[in-house]
């Protein structure tokens, strides 16, 4: 595992862009099928300037990509350079989609908060460059994070959307903790941890 780097962020959007083309909640975010993929890209080209530091690719090939808050990461400041790339989003994805990402956040922001863990180690998302999935990718980025928590006697905590993700993070030890549907989506949250 190597950290991000800044000059990673234009190839690694693309990467998190394919991966998470047909993901239930991103597919809510941009439902047009034909300008989805820049949206994507646009979204986590944003994601990854704001959370650089939490940022981490397998190796230099992008193989794999993820971001992980560690306890003392989570509710990290919002920068000035975050509010005017921010705002620079409703021109590259819309309002309307800028509008469901925001509302879906402070959703699942709340969900969060309610679990009663005082300090976790948070998986806000793994991509694995499509060519490279099924080839043990998410587990070079899951496991020492795991083992990291563990020597700590901290939790682990992820959701999903995709009810197929569950027994793969089951593997790993994680167990359900709550699911609940979010407003009138059809989505529905999967939380899980790892005590």
């Amino acid at each position: 595992m190597e950290k991000l780097h800044k000059s990673d962020i234009i190839h690694a959007s693309k990467i998190f862009a394919l991966s998470m083309f047909n993901d239930n909640l991103h597919m809510w975010f941009f439902p047009d099928i034909k300008t989805r993929l820049k949206k994507l890209e646009f979204l986590y080209q944003f994601k990854l300037q704001s959370q650089l530091k939490l940022s981490y690719k397998v190796s230099s090939k992008l193989e794999g990509l993820c971001i992980w808050e560690s306890p003392d990461d989570h509710h990290s400041a919002i920068t000035i350079y975050d509010l005017i790339y921010g705002f620079s989003l409703v021109f590259r994805v819309g309002i309307i989609s800028l509008y469901k990402m925001i509302k879906y956040q402070i959703w699942s922001t709340k969900l969060r908060n309610n679990i009663n863990v005082n300090r976790y180690w948070y998986l806000d998302v793994v991509a694995v460059s499509p060519e490279y999935q099924g080839k043990g990718f998410a587990s070079k980025m899951i496991k020492p994070f795991l083992e990291n928590a563990k020597i700590l006697s901290e939790a682990v905590y992820l959701e999903t959307q995709n009810i197929n993700n569950i027994p793969i993070y089951e593997k790993y030890g994680f167990k359900l903790l709550a699911s609940q549907k979010f407003d009138k989506t059809g989505i529905i949250q999967y939380c899980m941890i790892k005590q």
